[in-house]
C-alpha cells in the first residue's frame, strides 16, 4: 500500500504548481460537458456542484491541467458524484467518462452505485472511487461496493476513529479516504436531498439550461435554522417542561455548531490515519477554490500537521503538538470541546 498522500480540489491550471508545493499529491475537480448543459443548464447538478466557479470550463484546460500533474507526480481525479442518476443521465455521464479517461483521468468520484458498475464492467482505465455520498461506514458497506468494482472508498465525516481502523484491517486491500480539512456540513452527505449554496430565489433562474444560477453564501437547508422555533405536539398543544428545555438546548447547541462549522477538522486523528494505512487525507473546499492562497495554507498545515505525525512516538505528545501549533482553529480546541472535530474520538490516546 502505498504512503498517505494529500487530496486538494482544483479548478483551474494556474493552481497546480502552488498547491503540489504545499504539499498535495492527489486532486479532485469538476467538468460539465456541453451535452449535459444543453439539456439541464445547472438546475441539475453533475457531480454535486451546481456552479461554474467550481468546475473545469473546458476540456482542454483538464486535459492540460492532468498532463502538468502527472509530469509533477500527482494525479486527478473526475467527479461523476451526485448522489443518484436516471437511466437517461447515465446516457450522458458514460460519454462523459470516456472523453476525461481519454485526457488521462486517474480515477473516477462516484456515489450512484449504478454508476459503480457500469464504470468498472466499462473499465475505462481510470479506477473507481466511491465517494461519501454513499454513505459507505461499516466493513459491510465496503464489501458491497469492493464486490462492485470500487478500488478506494471515501467514509463519511461522521465515521469514528476506530471504526476506520476496523474497516482497515478487514480490508487491507481497499483503498480508505478521510476528511482531514475544513468544511464540516452538520448533516451526512449521502442522506442529504438539499442542494449546496441554493437559496429559494435561486429556483427562478436554475432550470434554465445553459445559465448557471447565482451564487450565494449559504444553502437554503440553514436558513431552517435561523430563527428560534416554536414547539407544539401533534394536536397542536404547545411543548413544555422538561421536554422543551431539552428541545431549546439542543437548538441552540445546533447553532453554536453552525457558527464554528467551517473550523472542522481531523487533524488530531492524522497519525492514527497515516499508521493504519489510509490512503487519502481530503481538503474540503471545491465551493472556495477561488481563494488559493487559503487553501495553499490548509494543505500546507495538513502537510506539517503530517511531517508532526512522523515526529512524535505518540498519539498524546502528537495532539499536544497539533494543538500547540495549529489552534485556535476554533474556541472548542481550547475548551476541550469536541464540535470541532470530525470525529469524537480524534483526540483519543
Amino acid at each position: 500500500m502505498e504512503d498517505t498522500t494529500i487530496l486538494a480540489p482544483i479548478r483551474q491550471r494556474e493552481s497546480l504548481e502552488g498547491l503540489v508545493d504545499a504539499g498535495a499529491g492527489e486532486f479532485y475537480f469538476g467538468w460539465v460537458p456541453p451535452t449535459w448543459l444543453s439539456r439541464y443548464g445547472y438546475a441539475k447538478p453533475m457531480n454535486q456542484r451546481q456552479y461554474p466557479s467550481a468546475n473545469f470550463h473546458s476540456l482542454d484546460e483538464v486535459s492540460e491541467t492532468v498532463r502538468a500533474a502527472h509530469d509533477l507526480g500527482a494525479r486527478m481525479r473526475a467527479t461523476l458524484n451526485s448522489h443518484s442518476y436516471s437511466r437517461a443521465e447515465h446516457d450522458l455521464l458514460i460519454p462523459a467518462a470516456r472523453e476525461l479517461a481519454s485526457v488521462g483521468v486517474d480515477a473516477f468520484i462516484v456515489s450512484d452505485l449504478a454508476l459503480l458498475a457500469r464504470l468498472a464492467e466499462l473499465d475505462l482505465g481510470p479506477s473507481v472511487d466511491v465517494s461519501c455520498g454513499a454513505v459507505i461506514m461499516n466493513s459491510a458497506g465496503i464489501q458491497l461496493v469492493r464486490s462492485i468494482g470500487a478500488d478506494r472508498v471515501i467514509l463519511p465525516r461522521d465515521v469514528l476513529v476506530s471504526e476506520v481502523a476496523a474497516m482497515r484491517r478487514d480490508h487491507p486491500d481497499v483503498e480508505l479516504e478521510v476528511f482531514a480539512l475544513d468544511f464540516r456540513c452538520f448533516f451526512v452527505d449521502g442522506l442529504c436531498t438539499t442542494l449546496h449554496n441554493l437559496s429559494p430565489s435561486t429556483f427562478a433562474r436554475a432550470g434554465k439550461p445553459g445559465e448557471p444560477p447565482p451564487e450565494v453564501s449559504h444553502s437554503f437547508c440553514h436558513d431552517l435554522f435561523s430563527r428560534d422555533p416554536s414547539y407544539h405536539h401533534h394536536d397542536g398543544t404547545p411543548v413544555a417542561g422538561e421536554l422543551l428545555r431539552k428541545l431549546r438546548h439542543n437548538h441552540q447547541s445546533f447553532k453554536v455548531f453552525q457558527a464554528q462549522s467551517i473550523a472542522a477538522c481531523s487533524l488530531c486523528a492524522v497519525r492514527k490515519y497515516m499508521r493504519m494505512g489510509v490512503r487519502s487525507l481530503k481538503v474540503v473546499g471545491r465551493t472556495a477554490v477561488s481563494e488559493q492562497a487559503a487553501l495553499r495554507r490548509r494543505v500546507g498545515s495538513l502537510h506539517r500537521v503530517m511531517e508532526l505525525a512522523m515526529q512524535h512516538p505518540d498519539q498524546r505528545s502528537f495532539v499536544h503538538a497539533v494543538q500547540a501549533s495549529f489552534t485556535p482553529r476554533s474556541p472548542f480546541c481550547r475548551n476541550g470541546v469536541r464540535f470541532g472535530c470530525y470525529q469524537s474520538d480524534a483526540m483519543d490516546p
